[in-house]
């Protein structure tokens, strides 16, 4: 599944540091799409911008192999919460890649292995497992997944970059929430952490990813 809600489109259809564009703008274009046949587009959310999904013709126009479709009504706020950051970041020039979640998933080592909501590949070289955080989990849950995480960070961080990583390959971990009660749950498992690991580890608030 491919989607985007349409607001999000106006940092993804520039170059990055370009003006974002502006909603109309960036109906007239996806529009073009939608009349092409390689998008559809409704509105899924209440006094929100459409959503646009890609059709099985946008896909294989694309070369992606995927499910055409629009996204899960449930996901909405992640699935859209996830695209902004990404979308932020490679405006800003800091995410210059991407790895999705469903190419995580198509590519788990280990079926029990928590899987990152998506790993951004900075310009200044590390590679950042990003998981969004929009409800307050458990202490005994974020250590357990925190530890997972870290674990392999601290390993990959301990070794050179390779020429070809793998795509569970990372060597930070980027947790960005939505609410102070996320935010204090990670930030108390951050400090259950030995010192020697914390420096692997980020904290950040989804408003740093808004315009």
């Amino acid at each position: 599944m491919y989607a985007a809600r349409r607001d999000m489109l106006s940092w993804v259809l520039v170059a990055p540091g370009a003006d974002s564009l502006s909603l109309g703008r960036v109906g007239t274009i996806t529009r073009r799409w939608e009349t092409l046949g390689f998008a559809e587009a409704a509105r899924l959310e209440h006094s929100q911008p459409d959503w646009l999904w890609l059709t099985d013709a946008g896909m294989t126009f694309a070369g992606l192999d995927d499910e055409a479709g629009p996204p899960p009504l449930v996901n909405l706020a992640h699935t859209y919460a996830v695209g902004q950051v990404r979308a932020r970041a490679e405006h800003a020039g800091w995410c210059t890649g991407w790895t999705s979640e469903r190419s995580l998933l198509a590519d788990k080592p280990d079926s029990r292995a928590h899987t990152p909501d998506g790993v951004l590949i900075a310009s200044d070289g590390p590679r950042w497992a990003l998981e969004l955080e929009r409800t307050q989990k458990s202490g005994r849950r974020l250590d357990r997944i925190i530890g997972e995480l870290i674990t392999r960070a601290a390993a990959c961080d301990a070794v050179a970059v390779p020429e070809f990583p793998p795509l569970w390959w990372w060597n930070r971990i980027l947790y960005v929430t939505t609410t102070p009660g996320a935010a204090g749950a990670v930030r108390r498992a951050v400090d259950r952490l030995p010192n020697h690991l914390r420096h692997l580890i980020a904290v950040r608030d989804l408003t740093e990813f808004t315009p």
